[in-house]
């Protein structure tokens, strides 16, 4: 069901060596980053690492800088804040790695197939067997290329929908770290009960919060200067991933590199078939 676990499925059946490193063909890596990716395995109970990253928006648009700042900045906190509150017990597509032998123990890549974030699924089962998973200090470059605005809204969404499946209840509590909306609701009550001013300083605050985050979450943990010189968006941003995440609950429907798939509870997905190819003739090959 999933392309990308069948061909790292056919890589890792003809990989000679215990650990195997991934990334997306959207990430770009220096010399280093083999040497640095791997240095957590030096603890003989690591299964599996990945690390965060910065979003680069190298074609701009507006669309991609917002979505750039959700990733260095949104996807960042959650990891920090998941790490702090729960330890890590997932890894993020764009940079992992994984022993041969902990992937074999939860089943191989054959056992992700099935799984729209396979990625996320990769750390909590190697977790589930008890064995850890490591934040790398390494910082990749995720690349986003400029496909318009609603398709990048469009992108977003899918990532929230597989993560509302994949990891229900923490996708449920995402919804208090969106602090624009609640201050937006402030300056609303504030006029409602005639204290705008309060109403006004309280949405102020919040803005500033969200400013500052992007600052030193962008700026000082993944050492982005997109996201510490486009800071005055992120608001923008936390408003947007707000809506997104209500929109995630829509539907159950994901669409990926032009199929339609249905996500079910615990992360899997299966095909849609539409009434015309349910009834069309097999192809002889």
């Amino acid at each position: 069901m999933n392309a990308r676990c069948y061909s790292m499925h056919l890589m890792a059946s003809s990989a000679r060596y215990d650990l195997l490193v991934a990334t997306d063909a959207d990430i770009p890596v220096g010399p280093e980053y083999l040497r640095e990716m791997v240095a957590p395995f030096r603890d003989p109970a690591v299964g599996a690492a990945f690390c965060v990253y910065r979003g680069d928006p190298i074609d701009g648009g507006f669309g991609e800088s917002l979505e750039a700042l959700g990733m260095s900045v949104e996807m960042t906190s959650g990891v920090l804040v998941a790490q702090m509150l729960e330890g890590l017990r997932f890894t993020l597509g764009p940079s992992s790695a994984v022993r041969k032998s902990s992937l074999q123990r939860i089943g191989g890549f054959e056992r992700l197939g099935s799984y729209a974030a396979d990625d996320y699924m990769l750390g909590y089962l190697v977790a589930e067997a008890g064995e850890t998973v490591a934040l790398s200090d390494h910082i990749v470059n995720h690349l986003i290329l400029r496909s318009g605005f609603w398709k990048s809204i469009a992108h977003q969404l899918s990532w929230m929908r597989s993560t509302r499946f994949s990891r229900p209840m923490g996708h449920f509590g995402t919804v208090l770290t969106f602090s624009t909306p609640f201050g937006l609701l402030a300056l609303l009550g504030g006029i409602l009960a005639n204290h705008a001013l309060w109403g006004a300083a309280l949405l102020g605050f919040t803005l500033l919060l969200k400013i500052a985050q992007s600052m030193l979450v962008g700026g000082a943990v993944v050492r982005s200067r997109f996201s510490v010189r486009w800071s005055f968006l992120y608001p923008l941003r936390d408003l947007i991933g707000f809506l997104l995440w209500v929109a995630s609950y829509g539907s159950n429907r994901l669409q990926w590199h032009g199929k339609v798939f249905e996500l079910e509870p615990g992360g899997t997905m299966r095909r849609t078939v539409s009434p015309t190819s349910a009834v069309a003739k097999p192809r002889s090959s």
